[in-house]
């Protein structure tokens, strides 16, 4: 079992079930533009591509769920257990009347879930089985080449051709429930034990024989109904925070205390808040919105910063030195090197007692 995902021009995603030799520490195969990659230890957990973000969820450590975030805010989580494979699919509210497929057509309208490839509805929601196989799924059928209106297979398909997996004389089960099969070993309880009222589940268990795949079954699709009771709810919710250009975001999900983390691709530096956090008023934690710049813009705004500081104190320092410098050279001009005559003072010769002038002198003020 395998599923191959893309987004627009991203890379494209395959999960693929590992055979059960295999499978005794990985449960799955992740390949990317045809090359393997792993999530072996913590620092391996998130992975980044070309605008497509996987990662392994806390606790586990197996390979056994991966979640694919695509830059358009659609994701893909895929799930293995004991073997069987599921994948969810989410999506934002703005792809509806937008999004079409072997999933239905998401406009809120049940008359229009068989919407072919050219956009024409041929059947209604009450058709037969055989009638949704024919004149429905098969309309979606890819192949190696694609054409303009369902594209093309996405798996990598390794030195196998195409035409082994493309079984065009397979022949679906249309009786729901179907009958049960000649070679069945499991009695009607078993069945009713194993599955109770799911209807996906029994007619996993009588078409296969597997009771482990019903299972399986069943609880995927617990989960799925888990999953759109939680999406009803009445939950408080941040608003979309947007991916930055030339980066991306690691949650599509806004609920109280989701932590997002920005990133950038190569040859880009984040400018801004790196982390927001969803608080219980369903306002972000305070932050200025990121921004990637490439490495060139980054190193010109940082000089630009830097010259923004510096200047003003160069320019300050080099008018400090100026003043100094003609306050000294005043300073100099002035300045004869002789001892000052007090100006305010006259001196007067004073005889002494035998008439002869020796000399002294007595200092009057005017």
């Amino acid at each position: 079992m395998a599923v191959a995902a893309r987004d627009n021009a991203s890379s494209i995603v395959e999960f693929r079930v590992r055979p059960a030799p295999a499978r005794w520490q990985y449960h799955m195969y992740i390949i990317v533009d045809n090359e393997y990659v792993y999530f072996w230890d913590n620092s391996l957990r998130v992975q980044f591509f070309k605008g497509v973000t996987l990662f392994q969820p806390a606790n586990v450590y197996n390979m056994s769920h991966i979640v694919a975030m695509f830059d358009s805010g659609a994701g893909v989580e895929v799930m293995v257990e004991n073997g069987h494979m599921a994948a969810h699919v989410y999506l934002p509210l703005t792809f509806i009347n937008k999004t079409r497929g072997l999933l239905g057509n998401w406009s809120r309208i049940k008359e229009d879930d068989f919407t072919a490839p050219d956009g024409e509805v041929y059947i209604t929601p009450d058709s037969r089985t055989y009638d949704v196989h024919h004149r429905f799924g098969m309309q979606y059928r890819v192949s190696e080449i694609g054409n303009n209106k369902v594209g093309r297979s996405l798996f990598f398909h390794n030195a196998i051709p195409f035409s082994q997996y493309d079984n065009m004389s397979f022949v679906p089960e249309y009786e729901t429930p179907p009958p049960i099969p000649k070679n069945f070993n499991y009695r009607p309880e078993e069945i009713e034990n194993t599955c109770t009222t799911s209807m996906a589940c029994r007619f996993d268990f009588l078409v296969t024989g597997d009771r482990d795949f019903a299972w399986a079954t069943r609880n995927h699709e617990n989960y799925a109904q888990k999953l759109a009771a939680d999406v009803r709810k009445s939950t408080i919710r941040c608003p979309e925070l947007v991916k930055p250009r030339h980066g991306r975001k690691s949650e599509i999900r806004y609920y109280v205390g989701t932590t997002v983390r920005f990133a950038c691709d190569d040859g880009y530096r984040l400018v801004g808040y790196e982390n927001r956090r969803c608080r219980e008023t369903g306002l972000w934690s305070w932050g200025v919105d990121p921004q990637c710049i490439s490495n060139g813009d980054y190193i010109r705004k940082i000089v630009g910063i830097s010259l923004g500081i510096v200047l003003p104190v160069i320019i300050l320092g080099v008018l400090f030195c100026i003043c100094m410098i003609q306050r000294l050279r005043y300073r100099k001009q002035h300045w004869t090197g002789e001892r000052g005559v007090i100006t305010n003072a006259m001196f007067e010769m004073k005889p002494n007692r035998n008439g002869a002038e020796n000399g002294s002198s007595k200092v009057s003020d005017f």
